[in-house]
């Protein structure tokens, strides 16, 4: 058994992504139940305990009763998740130069489990003031996932609706 799929948090591999062979001739092979991986961390290779999965009458004469799961390598390959950040919207007076306070926030994708994320660099893309319309770019957010960030592929973006309000 041999499968791929994306990081979510769990250590169940579902018997949907995975696939078994070598079968005789056009035999197929239905699979259901599910496995387990030691952890839920992005790896490729990923032994998988059988758990509760079994394998079921196919077609073409794919008998359940001429294959077995025991022995042989069962792998799956966890890959990253997808994840973009960016900032709620930042506020702050006119003060001369271009920082910014801001909260690092998942704009797309999802972070699983316990997963959270913290801390970043943001900047407004200039120092002037302008109500509803500033840029904050977004950096350096850690990712707090028990792997240093490895289970997701982050990207970042903008925040566009922020405000330099005028110094009084």
């Amino acid at each position: 058994l041999s499968g791929t799929r994306t990081y979510d948090g769990t250590t169940g591999v579902a018997s949907g992504i995975l696939t078994f062979s070598p079968l005789v001739g056009t035999e197929t092979l239905t699979l259901t139940g599910t496995g387990t991986v030691a952890d839920k961390h992005v790896e490729t290779g990923k032994a998988i305990t059988l758990g509760t999965l079994a394998l079921g009458n196919g077609t073409n004469g794919g008998m359940a009763t001429n294959y077995t799961l025991t022995g042989g390598t069962h792998t799956v390959s966890i890959t990253r998740a997808n994840l973009t950040v960016s900032t709620t919207d930042v506020t702050k007076t006119y003060d001369g130069n271009a920082t910014a306070s801001g909260t690092a926030t998942v704009i797309s994708g999802s972070l699983f489990d316990t997963d959270t994320i913290s801390g970043g660099t943001f900047a407004f893309n200039d120092k002037n003031a302008a109500f509803g319309t500033k840029i904050v770019t977004v950096s350096d957010v850690t990712l707090n996932d028990g792997n240093s960030g490895g289970n997701y592929l982050v990207s970042y973006a903008s925040n566009t609706t922020s405000t330099i309000n005028p110094r009084h």
